[in-house]
């Protein structure tokens, strides 16, 4: 249980505020350490960008939106995406930054407000969290709700409208993560007692000690 759930109940808890929240989820890297796509690691009966992104659609957001790039087409027909939910990004070499970029430029037209960042490689996502870090977006209206374990940030992460042209205008080489720490003082932290925000699976060594971890 998590400091989160074990807090009492507030107003925020008992009426759901209007607002649109997206999902993003990067999956166009090269997985090159790793030597094959992060997204069609197996984990149980799913791949990861299934797992993923079914953390996302449970906790309502909407859309859910897949970023793809590099084997974008093995990854969309393996893991059955629907076409609707899948954004290409022809620049994905660039970083992930650019997949980013990618997907928020796709929600720009909407009437979204923000959008929840989840990386393809963080299986471990939990509904619950999201949906935490969207109450704590609608009861403060910070530009950044980000997930906070002993300190230290992890993922997934919130981002509200206001930042994404920052978003689109950062440096590459720094990523978003640049702009997060520009605007810390305005964000908003879920505390969460779970070290799975800050997983990082580059290689097949740390994929196995991951699998060998839930065994």
């Amino acid at each position: 249980m998590t400091t989160e759930e074990r807090r009492p109940l507030s107003t925020a808890d008992l009426v759901r505020p209007t607002g649109r929240i997206a999902g993003l989820v990067l999956a166009a890297g090269e997985s090159r350490r790793m030597g094959r796509p992060k997204a069609l690691l197996p984990v149980g009966n799913e791949f990861f960008v299934q797992r993923v992104r079914r953390a996302l659609l449970d906790a309502a957001l909407h859309p859910v939106l897949v970023v793809l790039g590099h084997d974008a087409l093995e990854i969309a027909r393996t893991a059955s995406l629907p076409p609707e939910g899948i954004v290409l990004n022809p620049d994905y070499q660039q970083g992930m930054l650019s997949s980013l970029v990618a997907g928020l430029r796709v929600l720009e037209p909407t009437d979204v407000e923000a959008a929840v960042v989840a990386l393809v490689d963080g299986p471990d996502i939990s509904t619950l969290l999201v949906r935490r870090l969207m109450e704590r977006y609608w009861a403060t209206r910070a530009p950044i709700v980000e997930p906070v374990y002993q300190g230290k940030a992890g993922h997934p992460f919130l981002i509200a409208r206001e930042l994404w042209p920052e978003i689109a205008a950062a440096d590459p080489e720094q990523g978003p993560r640049a702009v997060v720490r520009r605007h810390r003082a305005r964000a908003a932290q879920v505390i969460w007692d779970d070290p799975s925000i800050l997983t990082d699976l580059d290689t097949p060594a740390d994929y196995q000690a991951w699998i060998a971890s839930r065994t």
